[in-house]
Parts: structure tokens; C-alpha cells; sequence
């Protein structure tokens, strides 16, 4: 008897504990002290983003809340802005030097984004930054941050309202391997004296004009070289004379770039290019423009004087 009256006892709490595991105690947590609007990657420290100066680089952010599990917070409405005025203060702060992005380099694709009764991420915002108004030399600092934010129950993070982007300029990669001399006035051989060592990155190889033929040589020379497609405005050239002679190096050199190989920009005209050839050599350009084909015109050259010429590497940059 006692057996039985165990077994049913035990089949009864059984039941009980079967019916309260399916039907869980569903409790809400709220954390006040973490429950507040923040802006994706906001922190202290700044972000930092590469950028190609040829193409435009676009970055993701949205905002959101945590510490609770009730996401019934009614309907929030957030205003997203680049507060430049922000720069200095980081600067101040930091002891940095950067520079605000000029208002034409970079937009955002909304400034109002919305947090619905029920969720705790807004609609995502883009931002957008033109890799033309990035100078190498220079960094830039862009701070995304809540300018307001109305409705619902929850207030902003002060501290964590900010994203601040740090943008600077990916090393472009000219491609130069890709190059072709497509026209020109004379070079000494194809091989060792020709065109295309310019820009082979070795400055221990060299053009030479040719010397001996009486309808190539002399001055001016020229040639033009097809960078293969549109490329960034060139800040400046890198100049290399040649290592193993001085006499008749290159003098009066002149660049130009163009679209269509047939209307010209002159972006530099360097009077007198110093003979050092224990140097790299450093020439920024006055003109800077965007193209696809670059020419070079030697216009005069140093003593002696002959009717040649010659140089060893020219990399733009």
C-alpha cells in the first residue's frame, strides 16, 4: 500500500514540474544604468578608415539601445549630423592635428533615422567620402554624432554619442607596369636606353635620347606615355637624373596631362632640374588634374650641351 501511494505522490509533482518547465516565467530585465542611445562605434578612440583618393568609401552606422529586454520603449526619433566643430575640441583634448573634411568630400545619405515601438536598432545611415579631396599629407577627423533625439524612453549616452572617423589616404597604386609609351620623338635602343625604363621603379636603369641620328636627336624630346586609365590628379614627381653621368642631363622639363592624348594641361614646367644625381628629387605640381595620358617634354638640357639627353626614373605621386 505504501508502495502505491509513493507512486502516485511522485507521479503528481512530476506533472507539475512537466506544466511549469512549459510555461516559462517570462521576465523582463531593465538596466537603467546601460539603458541609453548610443551611435555604432562610438568610443573615445577613433575609428580610422583608408581611403583610395579614386574612388569614394562609404561607412555604416545606426543607433541603438541596450539593458533591457522591453524593447516597448515607444517610437524614438534620432537626428544624425558631421559636427566640425567638434574637430578642435578632439584636438585640444588629444593633442592631435586633425584637420575637418572640407563639406564637399563627404555626405550622409539621411540625417533622421528612426527607432520603431518594439525595436532597439534604427534604420542604418551612410556615410559617404570622396577619396579626390584627400590629401596624402594630411589626415581628417569626421565626427557623426546624435544631434537630438525625441519620443520614447530613452535618453542619449553623452559619452557615446559620437563616432569620430579618422580619414586618410590608401597609398595609390599607379600601376605602372600597366604603362605603355605609345608615342615619342627618339630613344637610344628599346632596351637599355629606352622610354619605358622612366617608370620601371629602378632608378639604376636610364633613357638616353638617340645621339646619332640627325632627325631624332636634338632638343626638344618628347614622349607620351597611356597610363591605361583615368588617373588621380599628380601632386608632384619623384626625379631621378642618372647615376653613372651628369653631362647633358635633363634640364627644362615640362609635364602635361590629357584625357584624349590630343587636348593638352600643362600641370609643371621645372626650369632647371638640378644635375645632383646622389638624390631623389622633389617637384610638386602647380596644375594638378585628373587624365589618362601623361607627356614629358625635355626642353633643354646642361653643359655640354650636346644634342642629347637623358634621365633616369620620374614617379608621380
Amino acid at each position: 500500500m505504501k508502495t502505491k501511494i509513493t507512486l502516485v505522490v511522485s507521479m503528481i509533482c512530476g506533472a507539475f514540474i512537466f506544466s511549469s518547465c512549459g510555461k516559462p516565467y517570462e521576465e523582463v530585465i531593465e538596466l537603467q544604468q546601460f539603458m541609453y542611445l548610443t551611435l555604432s562605434e562610438s568610443a573615445e578612440s577613433p575609428v580610422v578608415k583608408f581611403v583610395e583618393t579614386d574612388k569614394s568609401s562609404t561607412y555604416t552606422l545606426s543607433v541603438s539601445y541596450g539593458g533591457t529586454t522591453n524593447y516597448r520603449q515607444g517610437d524614438i526619433a534620432v537626428e544624425i549630423g558631421v559636427d566640425n566643430a567638434l574637430v578642435d575640441a578632439y584636438n585640444a583634448k588629444n593633442s592631435t592635428n586633425y584637420l575637418s573634411l572640407p563639406a564637399e568630400a563627404w555626405s550622409l545619405d539621411k540625417t533622421k533615422v528612426s527607432i520603431p515601438d518594439g525595436s532597439r536598432v534604427s534604420d542604418p545611415v551612410n556615410l559617404t567620402v570622396q577619396g579626390s579631396y584627400i590629401d596624402e599629407e594630411h589626415q581628417y577627423l569626421v565626427p557623426v554624432t546624435i544631434k537630438s533625439a525625441q519620443g520614447g524612453h530613452i535618453p542619449v549616452n553623452e559619452k557615446q554619442k559620437t563616432t569620430y572617423y579618422v580619414v586618410q589616404s590608401k597609398p595609390y597604386d599607379w600601376e605602372k607596369s600597366t604603362w605603355e609609351v605609345i608615342a615619342l620623338r627618339s630613344e637610344w635602343s628599346s632596351t637599355d636606353w629606352a622610354v619605358k625604363n622612366l617608370f620601371d621603379g629602378n632608378n639604376k636603369t636610364r633613357w638616353h635620347s638617340d645621339p646619332f641620328n640627325g632627325e631624332l636627336n636634338g632638343l626638344p624630346q618628347w614622349f607620351v606615355v597611356d597610363m591605361k586609365k583615368i588617373r588621380p590628379a599628380i601632386k608632384g614627381f619623384l626625379i631621378w637624373q642618372r647615376h653613372d653621368d651628369i653631362g647633358n642631363a635633363a634640364k627644362n622639363i615640362v609635364f602635361f596631362i590629357s584625357d584624349d592624348n590630343e587636348n593638352w594641361t600643362e600641370i609643371l614646367d621645372i626650369p632647371e632640374v638640378t644635375q645632383d644625381n646622389s638624390v631623389e628629387l622633389d617637384y610638386k605640381t602647380t596644375n594638378p588634374v585628373a587624365g589618362r595620358y601623361l607627356r614629358v617634354e625635355i626642353r633643354a638640357n646642361w653643359p655640354p650641351n650636346s644634342p642629347w639627353t637623358h634621365l633616369a626614373e620620374i614617379a608621380p605621386y
